[in-house]
């Protein structure tokens, strides 16, 4: 009977050892799988993050672009025919889309100039004032606020209407000091010597 019993006693610490060994087992592959897990939420976050960026900042932004350069050169064409009221309505909306500074300010342009041709009640007040604003921005870059100078100059060449040119080019900043300077020296044309200087 001491023999079965000490039998009994090494099988029964010979069980615990082997549930320890398993629950150790267990406990281990229990861990391993919370790693795997973990390592696969990192990696899905990780993939999805590159998909939205990469979707974000240069698949949607692309398209956006593509579709306003369409936009752009279809109303372009329209103005290009001459349809200035319907360039007009089609720029106003254009400029509304315009996903840069860049390019709201070659839309002003366009609309500038289109009001200036049409030359309807406060058109050309309204073309002006554009261009000045243009010139006021300093979100537009330095090359754009030149062609708005040369544009507003252009518009006084164009005419040679020196009540244009007094009222609404040369008036307020930054042509009008140039006025002011030509009167001080005494010139007779004083709006030529303000283009000078201006340019």
């Amino acid at each position: 009977t001491s023999t079965s019993s000490t039998t009994t006693t090494s099988s029964r610490a010979g069980a615990r050892a082997g549930a320890r060994e398993r629950l150790r087992g267990n406990r281990i592959l229990l861990m391993l799988s919370k790693s795997y897990v973990l390592i696969g939420i990192v990696v899905l976050a990780i993939v999805l993050g590159a998909g939205g960026y990469w979707y974000f900042a240069i698949v949607r932004p692309q398209a956006i672009r593509q579709a306003y350069v369409k936009e752009y050169r279809r109303v372009s064409d329209i103005h290009h025919a001459g349809r200035i009221e319907e360039a007009l309505t089609e720029y106003e909306e254009l400029l509304k889309l315009s996903p840069t500074t860049r390019d709201a300010t070659q839309v002003k342009f366009k609309i500038s100039a289109d009001l200036f041709a049409r030359n309807k009640g406060d058109d050309r007040v309204r073309a002006v004032n554009m261009l000045k604003e243009i010139l006021r921005d300093e979100s537009v870059e330095p090359k754009q606020r030149a062609i708005a100078v040369t544009d507003l100059l252009d518009y006084y060449q164009g005419t040679q209407d020196e009540r244009l040119a007094r009222d609404l080019i040369f008036k307020g900043e930054p042509f009008e000091k140039f006025l002011k300077e030509a009167e001080s020296l005494g010139y007779k044309k004083t709006i030529e010597y303000a283009m000078r200087r201006s340019y």
